[in-house]
């Protein structure tokens, strides 16, 4: 059980490393793409396609960018603080922590928010891909993105109900006693 949480919290550890470096690069090109718009027209480039080949964006198109960006960002940053809070409740699993009161909620607020962010991040990125970007694909494309982050909210959210059974029945056993 103890090797099983050593490698759930390596995983999240990284995980979170992950995202909060990825919320940092976007900070950083937001940066970058509002001092100099042609980096704006670059980042566009390399994050977005058109709906078909022959298009080619410009700097009108690309006048959206840093905001996309920093929109991203936010909503990674975000996401890395709940999942610091789900590290969190792993590991006082790991230190034998089970089935306290808290926990129920802790895992609630995790699962609520890998929820939050998976809608957010697929409306945001199909927002600004077919408004701004032209890439009406994206509605498409990012379906097994947005599924995948989406369950692993909706597994941390079966966590949550087990620890809420667990610390009910807990709390009749010493009662019983």
């Amino acid at each position: 059980m103890k090797h099983n949480l050593n490698v759930i919290l390596i995983a999240l550890r990284l995980v979170i490393v992950v995202a909060a470096c990825m919320a940092g690069y976007n900070f950083i090109c937001c940066g970058f793409a509002f001092v100099y718009p042609d980096n704006a027209l670059l980042f566009l480039n390399h994050n977005f396609t058109p709906y078909h080949a022959a298009l080619k964006y410009d700097n009108s198109e690309a006048f959206f960018m840093p905001y996309y960006l920093a929109c991203y960002g936010l909503l990674l940053t975000y996401f890395t603080r709940v999942l610091i809070s789900l590290r969190k409740c792993f590991v006082k699993l790991k230190k034998g922590e089970i089935f306290y009161e808290e926990q129920a909620r802790e895992f609630k607020r995790a699962a609520e928010g890998t929820l939050i962010f998976a809608k957010c991040r697929y409306v945001l990125v199909c927002a600004f891909g077919a408004i701004f970007f032209r890439a009406l694909q994206l509605f498409v494309t990012e379906i097994p993105v947005f599924l995948l982050i989406y369950l692993i909210g909706k597994l941390v959210l079966v966590l949550h109900h087990m620890a809420e059974k667990g610390a009910f029945l807990r709390e009749e056993n010493d009662l019983t006693i």
